[in-house]
């Protein structure tokens, strides 16, 4: 019987070990910061630069380089919007799963707080969609989105320098963070 109880698995604490210290957390701030700039910088060309960076875009890999090198037309801007979202909510909802996981006081709160950041960037980006659907200019929606997504793009780009910083010198290597 005692040889029965030492073969059994180990039971551990109780704890389940929350992924931190790596980048994969700073992915999705990534790419939600990525479509977010990219909208900005192709609202801010003018018509002709559009164009121009649709062909480069067209004859480029398809990999994802350098903000507004692919743009689609003002009147999609709301869809890019819709899936902007749609990040936030996968985020979002794989936040509640860690929050019911997560034992430790201090980390819970710290995964709140990352939940109020993505609902209130969710919050901002619906309200600038509904906007974006009862405009049909094209000058009008260009100039709505650089007012009304710049301010978020700067947000995203100070989360997302935060969020590398705390990967560490040696937590990541993919990221590109300054180490």
């Amino acid at each position: 019987e005692i040889m029965r109880m030492l073969m059994l698995p180990q039971a551990t604490a109780g704890k389940q070990k929350q992924p931190t210290g790596d980048c994969s957390e700073c992915e999705v701030i990534k790419e939600i910061s990525f479509k977010i700039d990219n909208l900005v910088e192709c609202a801010d060309k003018e018509e002709g630069d559009a164009e121009n960076a649709e062909a480069a875009a067209e004859e480029g890999s398809g990999e994802k380089t350098e903000p507004g090198a692919e743009c689609t037309p003002p009147s999609m801007y709301a869809m890019d919007l819709i899936t902007v979202n749609e990040l936030v909510d996968k985020e979002i909802e794989a936040l509640y799963n860690s929050i019911i996981t997560a034992i430790e006081e201090d980390e819970r709160q710290k995964l709140f707080k990352k939940l109020d950041d993505y609902k209130s960037i969710r919050n901002t980006v619906d309200e600038i969609i509904t906007k974006l659907l009862s405009q049909t200019e094209d000058e009008k929606l260009k100039k709505l989105v650089t007012r009304s997504l710049g301010r978020v793009n700067t947000e995203l780009k100070t989360k997302l320098k935060d969020c590398q910083a705390q990967c560490g010198p040696g937590g990541c290597e993919s990221c590109a963070a300054d180490v």
